[in-house]
């Protein structure tokens, strides 16, 4: 039997979905904690996990109901960036705390925000509707009815997380030959 129950909803690791939880497990191996999967359900989430020593949520809503419940729990976990899946409040009045990882999927967040920049820019889903609309053999619109990339000026819109995105987006902009301009929020 384990030391340790970490109760986390059925479902993908934030891994390869059906990976498993090799990585959760490098962690959690030497300590002699197990990890069970429970249904995403509130009501059979709270069934499994009511002895729990800890919580890993992976975006499962915790609720009020949840936290009220757990007998043993000494930790709330994300794998995610910010807690709004988490009752806060009610897992602070319970002394539990609740963690996250806020450089969590940077990466891949600064990749998505410059392929949607440069969608958008180039007329991406324009552009698809009108392949699928225009007959055969009829060539896509001329180079010079799109705007080029070169020297752009981009703004980028910095919310709570400060530097986090936009700093991994910086060498992805340089190779687009674009200049961030980023408000100041110090302006009065």
């Amino acid at each position: 039997m384990s030391k340790f129950k970490v109760v986390t909803p059925k479902g993908a690791s934030f891994t390869i979905a059906g990976g498993g939880y090799a990585y959760e497990k490098e962690a959690l191996d030497p300590i002699g904690a197990e990890i069970v999967e429970a249904p995403a359900n509130e009501a059979e989430f709270i069934a499994a996990a009511r002895t729990a020593d800890a919580i890993y949520a992976k975006g499962m809503p915790i609720s009020k109901a949840i936290i009220d419940a757990l007998e043993n729990c000494k930790v709330i976990t994300l794998g995610s960036v910010g807690v709004d899946s988490v009752d806060v409040k009610a897992a602070t009045a319970r002394g539990i705390p609740v963690t996250n990882i806020p450089d969590t999927f940077i990466e891949e967040v600064a990749d998505h925000a410059m392929m949607l920049l440069l969608a958008g820019f180039r007329r991406l889903v324009e552009q698809d509707q009108d392949g699928a609309e225009r007959p055969l053999g009829r060539g896509p619109p001329g180079p010079a009815q799109d705007p080029q990339t070169d020297g752009a000026n981009i703004g980028l819109h910095i919310i709570r997380g400060g530097w986090r995105v936009p700093s991994p987006n910086a060498p992805r902009h340089s190779a687009c030959g674009w200049w961030p301009m980023i408000p100041s929020s110090r302006r009065r």
